[in-house]
This record gives structure tokens, sequence and C-alpha cells, in this order.
């Protein structure tokens, strides 16, 4: 099997609580997941993928008041 997490490796990585996973799995949002009978696995590549699609860059403008815009 390829490497995966565990719903509580997951949420720690994250900083999350279990049950946010287990309601984004509900939901139909978030990585995908493996059901293996009682057990959930995230797949690595998958939360590897979900985590680059879901990145984002702040850009950071300095205003200063009665500059020309």
């Amino acid at each position: 099997m390829p490497p995966h997490l565990s719903e509580t490796k997951l949420a720690v990585r994250w900083s999350i609580s279990r049950r946010t996973l287990q309601r984004w799995r509900h939901l139909g949002v978030g990585p995908s997941f493996i059901r293996l009978q009682r057990r959930i696995v995230y797949p690595l590549a998958e939360v590897e993928s979900f985590e680059n699609a879901n990145r984002t860059t702040h850009y950071f403008i300095n205003i200063t008041p009665g500059s020309a815009s």
C-alpha cells in the first residue's frame, strides 16, 4: 500500500480536529480518502495534491496616507 496518513495524523498535520475531517467527508470536501473496513486513511499523494491545490499566496502592500494610487 502506498504511504498514507490516518485521520489522527492528518488532523495533527493540519492542526484541525478529527471531527472537522469527519464533517468534511460527510460534506464531500477535503482530500480523497480510503475506507478500510472501519478505518479511514488518506493517501499521502492525495493529501499533498489537496494542499498544493489550496495553497494561497499573500501579498503585503504598504499603503500610506496621501500616496497616489
